[in-house]
């Protein structure tokens, strides 16, 4: 019967460590898609600020020509809005989009975003599942010990001097 006790302690400890090492895997892919995300958000904000900054300098523009370029408001609505602009330009660069792009890049963060979200759900809930998995095996475990306990002093053999003795 000992050797039946240490066997389960043995196979506790192997399904133990395996789902440590599922709850690791889990965990870190999480943590990429997180970070994944994190990338995919900042590209895709960098981007729409940038293009609304675009139309509304192009909408200023315009306003500026049609007044004869003499508003002393429109020009300097125009040169914040241009700064502003050309700083989120040069953010959006960075990404390696040009300019003729943005429309389609942005689109392409967003569709990444939700895919990551998706994504990210998922191993939410595979995550959650192991742990219901490796609660189970814990629970398994301890009773299968439990009984190969109780198994163990119901096989010891009662000596008529044991009974006596009481």
């Amino acid at each position: 019967m000992s050797k039946t006790l240490g066997i389960g302690f043995v196979i506790g400890a192997t399904v133990a460590a395996t789902v440590n090492s599922a709850f690791t895997t889990v965990s870190n892919k999480i943590k990429q898609t997180q970070a994944d995300m994190g990338k995919a958000r900042q590209e895709m904000a960098a981007l729409n600020k940038a293009m609304t900054l675009r139309d509304k300098r192009n909408t200023v523009l315009a306003q500026y020509k049609s007044s004869g370029g003499s508003d002393a408001k429109l020009r300097s609505q125009l040169k914040a809005v241009s700064v502003a602009y050309a700083r989120a330009k040069s953010e959006a660069l960075k990404y390696g989009a040009a300019v003729a792009d943005w429309e389609a890049r942005h689109k392409k963060a967003v569709a990444t975003l939700e895919a990551f979200s998706g994504k990210k759900k998922l191993l939410f809930s595979m995550q959650a599942e192991q742990n219901r998995r490796g609660e189970l095996r814990q629970n398994l475990v301890g009773d299968v010990a439990r009984v190969m306990a109780v198994a163990f002093f119901a096989r010891l053999p009662l000596n008529e001097k044991t009974i006596d003795s009481d």
